[in-house]
């Protein structure tokens, strides 16, 4: 399948995981993993993050195709709720 949603959220904390998305359908996708690194198939997205220095990660992607090699954003868990992108 294809990621045909504008904005991927990846929240992650650990060492390793792989997703395979056989449904993306929501304009927003927030996804709690436990890694550094993490390969998304879907069109292939592929996140190669080698050092985490936060508990949380938050990778924003604008693009179905997209490669990252290192942490873009730290947030908090409160600060996800505040952007309402958490339950």
């Amino acid at each position: 399948m294809y990621i045909t949603l504008q904005w991927l959220i990846v929240i992650l904390h650990c060492p390793v995981v792989t997703l395979q998305c056989p449904v993306v359908t929501l304009q927003w996708l927030v996804v709690t993993l436990h890694c550094p690194v993490v390969t998304l198939q879907c069109s292939v997205v592929t996140l190669q993050c080698s050092v985490v220095t936060s508990q949380w990660l938050i990778v924003i992607l604008h693009s179905p195709v997209v490669t990252l090699q290192k942490p873009i954003v730290m947030l908090h868990r409160e600060l996800l709720y505040a952007l309402g992108l958490s339950k």
